[in-house]
């Protein structure tokens, strides 16, 4: 078991004062099966057996990561329907019942192409994942169908700082993939990737906890109170995780939480995955917004996606550059002078600098930097 570093310091973060007191050594909860999180108490849901939400088996997926050499590979694309190994095809499911136009045939499942087949008879196919559905139906509301046949959010995704690549985006089951404890399509509340341990943490709006481990497979889902001691449930809106020491994995992960409309920061240090995450001895540490130049204003809404820039052990005088939404623009704090930026509209920001079409003004949940490439999760 390793111990977390003693350090003493403080960083100012916006007007939060971070204060990264010495950590004692944590309790280890390895299940024996990798290093999975079981939680900061004594509550283990199940280390071995499928959550329920995936299939039978954990199969790495064809996102980032997924091939265990943590390169993530290329931007997700619209075009392909397999994950992993598991390839999604449109298959005849023709009901059989009598017909005369389309309508006849139309289910009010959105997913699914109802058409009247040529003898008069109601025939249906499953919508490819990533299109809208069925206009005569409705379409998705809000989102794309999923592999599954429900609908859901997208992913959308460029190589970030290169404003001659291009956009691509794909329903987000389909970045999750197919195997066994998966997090769902829809109710995402943050994502962040930890780079020293090439895993996904995925928080989900009920206050759920998913992880993805380097190899692509998904451990169980946990409560996220459970893991993350003192955290409230249901709240976590934003993060960012810093690594300090480049021969180290040791791992600060920073989680804003929304609690009665007031934002707090959570401090956690991140041994490995087989050690429960160790809080801040002051946490939670209030959030405010600055009335400074470039800052998010004091009556600005409050951070809606984020993901950091870790520019540390390059060389770079800002060590770490920290990008966040709020209301409909886009921040930057520099970590080296802690000076924000305000690029206005996401959209015109460089986070949307990519060829080709972004997520809607407004409209992102979550974002992270895997590898060079942005994600972001929207309808």
């Amino acid at each position: 078991m390793k111990t977390a570093h003693a350090r003493e310091s403080s960083i100012a973060f916006g007007a939060i004062a971070i204060v990264l007191a010495a950590c004692s050594p944590s309790p280890s909860f390895d299940d024996g099966s990798g290093g999975d999180w079981t939680g900061s108490g004594s509550t283990d849901l199940g280390s071995g057996a499928a959550s329920g939400n995936g299939g039978d088996a954990a199969t790495p997926t064809s996102g980032p990561g997924g091939d265990g050499d943590g390169d993530g590979g290329a931007p997700a694309t619209s075009s392909s329907s397999s994950i992993g190994s598991t390839s999604v095809s449109a298959v005849s499911t023709g009901t059989g019942a009598e017909c005369t136009v389309d309508a006849d045939c139309y289910d009010a499942v959105p997913c699914t192409d109802d058409t009247c087949g040529p003898l008069g008879t109601c025939e249906r196919v499953a919508v490819t994942p990533g299109l809208e559905g069925n206009p005569g139906e409705g379409s998705c509301p809000s989102g794309v169908c999923q592999i599954d046949g429900s609908c859901g959010l997208q992913v959308y995704s460029h190589p970030f700082g290169d404003p001659s690549g291009t956009w691509s985006r794909q329903a987000l089951s389909e970045l999750w993939g197919a195997g066994a404890n998966h997090p769902p399509s829809t109710g995402i509340a943050e994502v962040e990737y930890l780079r020293s341990f090439e895993g996904l943490v995925v928080f989900t709006a009920d206050g759920t906890l998913y992880r993805r481990n380097p190899d692509g497979t998904w451990a169980p889902a946990l409560p996220a109170g459970e893991v993350f001691a003192g955290l409230p449930e249901q709240a976590v809106r934003c993060s960012y995780s810093i690594q300090f020491d480049e021969k180290s994995p040791t791992t600060q992960l920073t989680l804003t939480a929304l609690e009665g409309g007031l934002q707090s920061a959570y401090i956690y240090t991140v041994e490995d995955f087989g050690v429960a995450p160790e809080p801040a001895a002051g946490n939670p540490y209030p959030v405010t917004n600055e009335d400074g130049q470039g800052s998010p204003p004091p009556d600005s809404e409050p951070c809606r996606w984020s993901f950091p820039e870790q520019t540390a052990f390059t060389g770079t005088a800002s060590w770490v550059v920290i990008w966040q939404g709020q209301g409909m623009n886009t921040y930057l704090l520099d970590g080296g002078n802690f000076i924000w930026t305000n690029f206005g509209e996401e959209s015109g920001s460089p986070v949307w600098d990519a060829v080709g079409e972004g997520p809607a003004q407004g409209t992102t949940v979550a974002a992270w930097l895997e590898d060079g490439v942005v994600y972001l999760i929207a309808p």
